[in-house]
């Protein structure tokens, strides 16, 4: 149901002097998006989501007010509050201008393709700064519970997917690279159709609805996944960008809320072990990949499919554990 913004108007301020509000309906999150432009040319983004979500959502919005201090480039954020008597509650950031990288990466060539993917791995690093609170228990413990339930889904599924039994053999062959790493911010959905590209430049990233906390290695999933398949280049770019200031061995002493400059985590290659840990997360995902679309978009379960068999193929059907795509 689209929110009834005369009832909301004088409650939310950019509201109150809004020229134009305009419905985006791109993303699968049930939040309801709107970007609106106001009187003295300032655009924002108003996100309304069920009452019952407040709690989350005023996580992510201290998020996004936490990613400022490591100068990320993300939403700004802006107002947030409970409209209780709809049931729902809001928050306003400002609005990333420019294209989903997705659609505007293949209009550039190969170099402006790798030089986007560097920034936005550089973004990626210093999100990975943020340190978990003491509360979040440990990364294992909650990735392979996580995994145990996406298995006995998938097994019940009725999907059939193509040399599953070598996925599932990979991981239990692999689990001991899963280490108990520092617990960092995740965005969990780190992939071009986040990130926004402006002028052939990356501006930012968006959608920070699905976050988590866990091992920062992780957060590279997406781009085998979603990522490589638009491009290669911005794939390479991604990597070679994030390891530019490789601050693994430092995060493990960095204490919560401190900052580092990027000099303090030096370094331009890979930890040891990455693409064994790097592939048991990607195979994890395709498992869990194919449950996910049967329960959000099952009209989607055969593109999504194509997508799990190239991401098959980048590992030789996991005898690899580094892609084919990666140089």
């Amino acid at each position: 149901m689209d929110l009834d913004l005369a009832l909301v108007q004088d409650r939310i301020e950019p509201l109150a002097s809004a020229v134009s509000v305009e419905k985006i309906v791109k993303g699968f999150s049930a939040d309801q998006k709107y970007r609106v432009a106001t009187q003295d040319g300032t655009v924002y983004l108003l996100r309304v989501s069920s009452l019952s979500q407040l709690a989350r959502k005023q996580d992510e919005f201290h998020i996004l007010q936490h990613m400022r201090d490591y100068q990320v480039q993300s939403p700004v954020p802006v107002s947030m509050g409970p409209l209780p008597d709809l049931q729902l509650c809001y928050y306003v950031v400002s609005y990333v201008e420019g294209e989903d990288a997705q659609d505007a990466l293949p209009g550039y060539s190969q170099q402006v393709q790798f030089d986007i993917g560097a920034a936005a791995g550089r973004d990626l690093r210093r999100m990975h700064h943020y340190i978990a609170p003491p509360d979040i228990s440990p990364w294992r413990e909650r990735l392979i519970r996580k995994h145990r339930k996406y298995v006995d889904a998938y097994r019940t599924s009725g999907i059939v997917l193509k040399h599953a039994d070598a996925v599932s053999t990979f991981i239990d062959d692999h689990l001991r690279y899963i280490q108990q790493s520092a617990n960092v911010f995740q965005h969990d959905d780190f992939h071009v159709g986040n990130l926004i590209v402006r002028d052939g430049a990356y501006s930012g990233v968006i959608d920070f609805n699905r976050y988590d906390w866990g091992d920062p290695i992780h957060d590279m999933v997406k781009v085998g996944l979603f990522s490589r398949e638009i491009s290669v280049p911005f794939a390479n770019g991604q990597l070679q960008g994030y390891f530019a200031g490789d601050f693994h061995a430092a995060s493990q002493h960095q204490q919560p809320g401190k900052k580092y400059a990027s000099g303090d985590f030096p370094g331009e290659q890979p930890p040891e072990h990455f693409w064994e840990t790097y592939a048991v997360y990607v195979a994890m995902t395709v498992i869990a990949s194919v449950v996910w679309t049967l329960q959000m978009t099952p009209e989607q379960m055969d593109s999504m499919m194509e997508r799990l068999y190239l991401v098959m193929e980048d590992h030789k059907q996991f005898t690899l554990a580094k892609p084919a795509w990666a140089e």
